[in-house]
């Protein structure tokens, strides 16, 4: 299976069945999860039902110093 969610304008979507047995069309993440922590998040919390989520986050950004 090979598919694109870079551009999605310039190609079709594409859908397979997952692990879940849910029915998943790919996109670009950006059209419908913008956020991909919570993404990740609302997906363990209420698919797998998992209470107890971490999110560590890295970061990209400069620290300024005084």
């Amino acid at each position: 299976m090979a598919s694109s969610s870079s551009a999605p304008f310039y190609f079709q979507p594409n859908t397979y069945v997952n692990g879940f047995d849910i029915t998943e069309t790919l996109i670009d993440g950006g059209l419908i999860a913008n956020d991909p922590a919570y993404f990740a998040y609302t997906t363990e919390r209420y698919m797998r039902g998992c209470k107890n989520i971490r999110v560590v986050s890295i970061g990209t950004g400069n620290t300024v110093s005084e």
